[in-house]
């Protein structure tokens, strides 16, 4: 950070400067960094992780310093005011936010700022699958019920499981998700989905092109209510987000070229994706030189990660 000093009684000319000697200048410094830095904003975790298009939705971040918050910067398009009925304070700041109908469907970042300073960047999802948050979900016996197609937006605790149970047809196909790791923490989601008969029917943990997260297909065999469990792989957590994203969308993990000119036509690999014809890259800058190239199944989109800066 750069502290301007004024010209008043300080650096007016080189001879002003012979009044002051050089640890009591350093030490003015000194003690300027130190307040601005006193006055930083520290965001921990941001709530939801999961933001629609189009709708006003209440987004809550959470850490530290954050009483002089003022705006909510954003990577991509959107009208954020300062919620009116939460009152100023240092651990939590809210705003309500309304994402452009424009933004497309990945992952994008948000900084809280403040009078001197702002925040390090926290990523979240902006989706069009029907969203929620999770709400006492933790013990098996009663698992949180929500309607294919659906993104939920959670965290996980040490130790802990967030249970979900879903009514599917027979033969129904869908698509699971876990954005995580993504999202800038340790978390290794693993999923573990259990049979109307109490049985397991599959457990997945990590595929290719996503860290730890994953992006698979499944087809329930027999109708009835399954139970979909998140967990951390290694039993690990500590208010970490995850958005779990639910719903007949391709399950394409990677894009071919990576780094491809404006206007070129892009395969979109991954599971069933042979009968997915080639985009042409026309895709929104998010974050940086990385774009997110989406494409749209029968119930949702979904994203694959391109470079904007093609060799």
């Amino acid at each position: 950070m750069v502290t301007r000093l004024r010209s008043t009684g300080i650096c007016r000319g080189r001879c002003m400067f012979r009044k002051w000697s050089r640890p009591s200048l350093l030490a003015i410094l000194f003690v300027a960094s130190v307040s601005a830095i006193g006055q930083a904003q520290q965001v921990t975790h941001v709530h939801p992780a999961c933001l629609t298009p189009g709708q006003s939705q209440r987004v809550t971040l959470f850490g530290s310093g954050l009483t002089n918050v003022t705006q909510l910067w954003t990577s991509f398009t959107a009208k954020a005011t300062r919620a009116p009925d939460v009152a100023p304070a240092d651990g939590t700041v809210a705003f309500d936010l309304v994402v452009d109908t424009s933004v497309p469907v990945g992952i994008h970042g948000l900084r809280a700022v403040g009078e001197v300073a702002m925040s390090e960047l926290k990523l979240v999802v902006v989706d069009t699958l029907p969203r929620s948050v999770e709400t006492g979900n933790n013990v098996a016996a009663s698992p949180q019920k929500l309607a294919i197609p659906f993104a939920v937006s959670g965290f996980i605790l040490p130790e802990e499981t967030d249970y979900y149970l879903v009514d599917a047809v027979a033969g129904q196909r869908v698509t699971i998700e876990v954005v995580g790791h993504r999202l800038g923490t340790p978390f290794d989601p693993l999923v573990r989905i259990v049979a109307p008969d109490g049985r397991e029917f599959l457990t997945h943990d990590n595929d290719d092109g996503f860290d730890y997260d994953f992006r698979f297909p499944v087809t329930f065999p027999v109708a009835g209510p399954y139970r979909i469990e998140v967990r951390d792989a290694r039993y690990q957590g500590g208010l970490w987000p995850y958005v779990l994203r639910v719903g007949d969308f391709p399950a394409v993990r990677v894009a071919y070229p990576t780094a491809p000119k404006e206007g070129e036509l892009v395969a979109l690999l991954g599971p069933g994706s042979r009968d997915i014809a080639p985009v042409v890259n026309d895709a929104a800058a998010t974050l940086g030189p990385a774009r997110s190239l989406s494409v749209t199944g029968s119930q949702g989109s979904t994203w694959v990660t391109i470079s904007s800066e093609p060799n």
